[in-house]
């Protein structure tokens, strides 16, 4: 609930660095209110200025209110806010992580947003390759992620596209609970198929598609080592 998260921090002091970052304050604020601007290029201009400062590896209100635009509307933006945030979560180019709390904050927008949140990085996985590592970080660090992709995979309201995405990511992030959803879910698959081969001249059933499937769920068992 909102009324129980950690109210975030201005800014984190575990760096000595940031303490010289507290001159960058008028410029890092004005960006911070334009991410919330109905001009989408004036939120680009924002994303500019708070990676140009390093705002968001330094701020933990400024690295939540990053959080705050995965769902927004414009897919290049959402782009640059998961690169952002992935990164925020790695290493920097000298070995450290960015401190604790502006760690926690990213991870508790992550838990935040739930299901919405996990949808839009399934959906940007689907758009745009090269951005799986990136949500591959993130998902890591998502305490929803795993029920959520359990649900998307056994979810026939959804596209294939989303569920074989769901599939993939629960195999990269290790979730071993729902392997029992995935053995369901390949049990059913190929039940059909065998009724298919018997009634060769009946027309393939919709469900037929989630075929493809199948090759996704026994690399993901593997991969889980539920083979």
């Amino acid at each position: 609930m909102v009324g129980t998260q950690t109210q975030p921090q201005l800014i984190s002091l575990d760096f000595p660095e940031a303490l010289a970052s507290l001159e960058l304050f008028p410029g890092v604020w004005k960006a911070a209110e334009m991410l919330g601007s109905l001009d989408v290029k004036m939120r680009h201009h924002a994303m500019d200025e708070l990676l140009r400062t390093d705002a968001p590896r330094i701020s933990p209100l400024i690295a939540y209110l990053v959080a705050t635009r995965l769902l927004d509307s414009d897919l290049s933006l959402r782009t640059r806010i998961v690169e952002a945030l992935a990164n925020v979560m790695r290493r920097d180019a000298d070995g450290r992580y960015a401190p604790d709390a502006v760690r926690s904050h990213v991870i508790s927008a992550l838990a935040y947003f739930g299901d919405p949140g996990i949808l839009a990085l399934l959906d940007l996985a689907i758009k745009d390759s090269s951005l799986i590592p990136h949500i591959n970080k993130l998902l890591n660090f998502s305490p929803k992620a795993g029920d959520c992709l359990k649900n998307v995979a056994g979810d026939r309201e959804k596209t294939i596209e989303f569920r074989r995405m769901a599939i993939f990511f629960i195999g990269k992030i290790g979730y071993v609970d729902a392997a029992s959803e995935l053995k369901r879910i390949r049990n059913r698959i190929e039940t059909r198929q065998e009724a298919q081969k018997r009634m060769p001249f009946a027309p393939p059933a919709a469900e037929d598609s989630e075929k493809e499937l199948l090759q996704e769920i026994q690399k993901t068992l593997a991969v889980l080592r539920q083979e």
